[in-house]
């Protein structure tokens, strides 16, 4: 269940997107918590406030070589959001992030695989930028081509 302390609201129109993922909203909670754990064993997020509309982009191939309908393999989504966290020694009430997930092989079952990126402070907004976003969402595409 979505901590009802974070405001995802930004994803009101968008939430179908995060495809495969039953509580997307959870599981970013926990992927930017383990992410600050990982410098600071001890951070706990207060709360995450998503700012504006969310970014996303999708690849996918043909379901069969005539087909209309298109099998999603790839997707990804980039947003901007304010953290509330804290340590045993330090409370930062609005720290600016960028955070990027990408999603690949989702339709070859048990092969999922998923890459995140968080971009803090000044880093936060040209991590936004949509060519940014793109070059991060092909480089690991490319990576499980290779």
């Amino acid at each position: 269940m979505t901590d009802t302390r974070d405001d995802f609201s930004s994803f009101a129109e968008t939430a179908h997107m995060f495809f495969g993922i039953d509580a997307p909203f959870v599981m970013i909670r926990e992927e930017l918590e383990k992410m600050f754990c990982q410098q600071v064993p001890d951070s706990r997020i207060n709360s995450i406030t998503c700012d504006g509309e969310p970014k996303f982009l999708t690849l996918g191939r043909r379901a069969e070589p005539d087909a209309e309908q298109v099998v999603v393999t790839h997707y990804g989504v980039c947003f901007q959001c304010t953290i509330d966290i804290e340590t045993n020694e330090h409370h930062e009430p609005a720290l600016r992030c960028t955070m990027t997930l990408a999603f690949g092989d989702i339709d070859k079952s048990g092969e999922e695989r998923m890459q995140a990126w968080m971009n803090l402070h000044d880093d936060a907004d040209p991590a936004f930028d949509e060519e940014v976003f793109k070059q991060k969402f092909l480089g690991f595409r490319d990576r499980a081509s290779a």
